[in-house]
């Protein structure tokens, strides 16, 4: 058995999957983050919805840096670590990994009816690539292509103030400060 995650500032969700190819899902569940006080709380949670057997090993996907497999979120008050997870878990394979990191590394292995063509273009064979999703944050993940394969690359490139350089878009700064106090 796998156990996947993800954790964001709104909802963090759990997964049991059977090892294969592609692993096929047995459980997913969906947990509000903030009802909880710690990732801990949410696998005990899990567990006891699912009581899975033996897992063999652990993914997790955090909004924020992940520094010598340990992560602070970006958007809660929790601290997360690889060793807290294999200790929970009883197991010595486990990876946290930013989250939009983790979902870069999907695209190579995503099938045709798993895509949305937003603005048609032209990709370059040798051309890298990027991954954005707006969450709670705006998360930001790079794909670097080396030797024919994307490698990819967590960014906290969300976390970037607007910088304006013309006028209209010194005059959207200032309505966004009047709203909202930065921008």
């Amino acid at each position: 058995m796998l156990l996947a995650g993800d954790v964001g500032g709104t909802k963090t969700l759990l997964g049991l999957f059977q090892r294969a190819p592609r692993p096929a899902p047995i459980a997913i569940h969906v947990y509000p983050t903030n009802e909880f006080g710690s990732f801990t709380e949410i696998l005990d949670a899990f567990a006891r919805q699912v009581r899975p057997a033996a897992v063999e090993a652990v993914a997790v996907g955090v909004a924020g840096p992940v520094v010598s497999q340990t992560a602070r979120l970006t958007n809660i008050e929790w601290n997360i670590s690889a060793a807290e997870i294999a200790a929970y878990c009883r197991t010595s394979r486990v990876r946290l990994v930013n989250d939009l990191e983790a979902m870069a590394s999907s695209v190579s292995v995503l099938n045709s009816d798993e895509l949305v063509e937003l603005q048609a273009g032209e990709a370059q064979p040798e051309g890298n690539a990027v991954v954005i999703a707006a969450g709670t944050g705006l998360g930001e993940a790079y794909l670097h292509r080396v030797d024919g394969r994307f490698h990819p690359v967590a960014s906290e490139g969300g976390h970037a103030d607007f910088a304006a350089r013309t006028d209209r878009d010194i005059e959207l700064l200032r309505a966004l400060r009047r709203m909202y106090g930065r921008a």
